[in-house]
């Protein structure tokens, strides 16, 4: 992996050149969603599991 790849794991952000209402609606609502995404995640977890370091 090339410390580039390193860096951004999921590659650089590149902004839309426009996007419309329905889009920022999309994107808000992802955000909203993110808390419960990310609890159901980690509900099985134990306290090891959720010490592990990145």
């Amino acid at each position: 992996m090339t410390d580039e790849q390193m860096k951004y794991p999921v590659g650089k952000f590149i902004p839309p050149a426009s996007y419309t209402n329905e889009d920022l609606r999309h994107w808000i609502n992802e955000i909203k969603m993110l808390p419960g995404k990310m609890r159901q995640a980690i509900i099985s977890l134990n306290d090891k599991q959720l010490d592990t370091p990145y």
